[in-house]
């Protein structure tokens, strides 16, 4: 009986990660990449000086 309710809210929670980080592509790569943008500028910056 556990054995069954994990695996059904393991299926659950997996299809749930899978929406999730699908709808996360679209929120955070904006985010990401300025992100990656300040990392840049900031080792461009420590390796200017």
């Amino acid at each position: 009986m556990q054995e069954a309710m994990e695996k059904r809210l393991l299926a659950w929670s997996w299809r749930n990660k899978k929406q999730l980080l699908q709808f996360q592509q679209h929120k955070i790569n904006p985010v990401l990449e300025e992100w990656c943008d300040k990392l840049k500028l900031s080792a461009l910056h420590k390796s200017g000086k």
